[in-house]
């Protein structure tokens, strides 16, 4: 699967997944940004954001899917 090793950040997951699962690397490095602005740069999960977490969640599900081929991703 795409667990991430407990040795990396999920930023430096996303960087690794790049290469082989670029779509889904990408997903994830935005749900990543998000929870490091929430958690580190002092802002509020309510505060505005440019991007709904609705829209996250279903891009990193869409690019899952894709991965996955005939999988679920659910």
């Amino acid at each position: 699967g795409l667990a991430k090793p407990d040795t990396l950040s999920p930023l430096a997951h996303a960087r690794s997944l790049r290469e082989t699962h670029g779509g889904v690397a990408e997903a994830f490095a935005a749900i990543a940004r998000e929870f490091y602005r929430i958690r580190f740069g002092g802002d509020s999960a309510a505060s505005p954001r440019q991007t709904d977490p609705d829209s996250l969640l279903f891009a990193l599900r869409s690019a899952l899917r894709q991965n996955s081929g005939s999988r679920t991703a659910d």
